[in-house]
């Protein structure tokens, strides 16, 4: 129903902590947020994910990723089903920059978890919010 046209990184920085150095254990809690635009015919996914010194305890680097998917409609669906189909399709991208990211920096490969998007978009984590799906007006 959905023809996935392609997507762009708008925004990537990394920057290791070198305030976790001598941790063993980590807990990595990222923050995930996708926003949607449609349009009669068309739909814009943007995903940001943020991994930052401000969770309870130490992480080993900082991230900041942003990706555009755009995807066209061929039928008629309602923004769950758009929003379920895109989300879908566009994850593993964000996933594969994320663990290439942090491959890269010569760090062991960090994997964001796996999200089930075929749960109601108000089912998302409320006592986290590390995962939130939200419209968005203008991208």
């Amino acid at each position: 129903m959905l023809k996935f046209l392609g997507y762009k990184v708008t925004e990537m920085s990394f920057r290791i902590n070198s305030e976790a150095q001598n941790e063993k254990n980590f807990q990595i809690n990222p923050k995930i947020r996708f926003d949607l635009k449609k349009d009669p015919r068309s739909l814009v996914v943007a995903v940001n994910v943020t991994i930052d010194k401000s969770q309870p305890t130490p992480v080993p680097f900082e991230l900041n990723l942003n990706l555009v998917g755009s995807f066209q409609a061929e039928g008629d669906m309602n923004i769950e089903e758009m929003r379920i189909q895109a989300s879908s399709m566009i994850f593993p991208y964000v996933r594969a920059a994320v663990t290439n990211i942090t491959t890269n920096a010569n760090l062991p490969a960090y994997y964001l978890p796996v999200i089930d998007f075929g749960a109601p978009a108000s089912a998302a984590p409320k006592k986290s919010e590390s995962v939130i799906i939200r419209p968005l007006e203008d991208i």
